[in-house]
């Protein structure tokens, strides 16, 4: 993969806090220790730079939606649930991947919401796929074999929405704490 120059950032930085704007560059530096100090400096300043790294996220640079996903993932925050059960459907497979260790991050709060949006979005592949890794993860092994059927829908990409319904509502009923 081409590393994209920093002029092809595509986003205007005079809309972020200064601060954050100084090292958004640095996410799309052709250096890829540049990339990282930029990334774990951004994380070090905290949760509430987030919904300014969740806005990164709308840019066409695949390098730079990656570290924005990537920065989100490792910041582990329980506020970012929503964006991370979003990006489950991205079209990058990377980010798709973030997405579910982030929501691994956050841990077993993660569920129930993940089995909100499966039951609503139930033809997304994508979604089932990345909702089957992270309840993988998160389930213990006696709470696996209780939804067997549900994990094994989604793990099965011809399997009908209908069942996936079914088995997730099922699962809705019980208490994931």
């Amino acid at each position: 993969m081409k590393t994209p120059d920093p002029v092809e950032l595509d986003i205007d930085l005079a809309t972020f806090n200064e601060h954050v704007a100084a090292h958004i560059p640095g996410l799309i530096d052709s250096d890829t220790l540049t990339r990282k100090k930029a990334r774990e400096t951004l994380m070090v300043m905290g949760k509430d730079v987030l919904p300014q790294i969740y806005r990164l996220l709308a840019s066409k640079n695949r390098v730079l939606r990656w570290e924005a996903a990537k920065i989100i993932e490792l910041t582990g925050s329980r506020r970012s649930m929503p964006v991370l059960l979003e990006l489950l459907e991205d079209n990058e497979s990377d980010i798709r991947w973030i997405a579910a260790e982030g929501l691994i991050k956050i841990g077993r709060r993660s569920i129930v919401p993940l089995l909100h949006i499966v039951i609503n979005k139930n033809q997304s592949v994508y979604l089932r796929v990345g909702a089957h890794h992270v309840l993988n993860h998160l389930l213990n092994a006696k709470e696996k074999k209780e939804l067997g059927t549900l994990m094994h829908s989604l793990s099965n990409r011809l399997e009908s929405g209908e069942m996936i319904s079914v088995e997730v509502s099922k699962a809705l009923g019980r208490s994931f704490k």
